[in-house]
């Protein structure tokens, strides 16, 4: 096995330790605001879970994020009036909530915001679905950059390791359908780690990167309009995978 192949097996051990803790103490509840075009909406105002009438329970506050999510810990399974309060109105709709048992948010809720109406939307991990917010971080006016491994777990210098001469295959993605579809291209890094997959049309793509230990895929929107025009840089995070990482860029 090589190093990166240890590092990796060392790291997903101390994180699974650490998500089981975490979801001893409570599920993660995750929620995601849309317009009707389905483009994230930041929450200015309040969100609230009131357990519905006849229920148990306090009043939970949602935690506003950025590309429009919402969340919260330890929310009990039940049926709660979702609100929507902001300087202008209050908007509610009815919603039942079952958690997967898991701590990292299973089921994540999509809310679409159609004015006067809420209308809500519950989708599972084994459906595939890319949430708003993944879409929205994940989205490049063109894909190009540098890849190589997250030097930051270990050094804490936010910087990576060029890998070179690794494969990376571009594959067309649709929503709710898992990895991979139709093969759109392959290229492989130079001794710098750099790509470029410039002329992708406008599209749902997912990008897959082959390494001896395995594949490591993640979802990718290419959006000629879209304002981040640079390269970001793709690493490898022992914890997590592939990341986009808007802060360095490859210009």
């Amino acid at each position: 096995m090589s190093w990166i192949g240890l590092l990796i097996g060392l790291a997903a051990f101390v994180s699974c330790a650490w998500g089981a803790d975490q979801g001893a103490s409570g599920t993660e509840f995750c929620a995601y605001l849309v317009d009707q075009q389905g483009r994230p909406q930041y929450m200015n105002g309040e969100a609230l879970l009131v357990p519905a009438e006849g229920g148990q329970g306090a009043t939970i506050r949602l935690q506003p994020f950025a590309f429009g999510k919402l969340g919260g810990w330890n929310v009990p399974a039940g049926s709660y009036d979702l609100l929507l309060k902001d300087a202008n109105s209050v908007r509610s709709v009815r919603i039942t909530y079952r958690p997967a048992g898991s701590a990292r948010c299973e089921p994540k809720l999509l809310i679409r915001d159609r004015g006067t109406v809420l209308e809500t939307e519950w989708h599972a991990a084994e459906e595939k679905w890319i949430d708003p917010q993944t879409e929205a971080f994940n989205t490049v006016k063109r894909f190009c950059g540098k890849f190589g491994f997250d030097r930051s777990r270990q050094a804490g210098d936010g910087r990576i390791s060029p890998l070179s001469g690794v494969a990376i295959r571009v594959y067309k993605r649709v929503q709710g359908e898992p990895c991979c579809g139709d093969i759109v291209g392959e290229k492989r890094t130079d001794r710098s780690g750099r790509f470029d997959f410039s002329k992708l049309p406008n599209d749902r793509y997912w990008a897959v990167v082959k390494l001896d230990e395995g594949e490591y895929s993640i979802p990718l929107v290419v959006d000629s309009s879209d304002t981040f025009d640079a390269c970001p840089a793709l690493a490898l995070s022992p914890a997590k995978g592939l990341e986009f990482w808007r802060t360095t860029t490859v210009n």
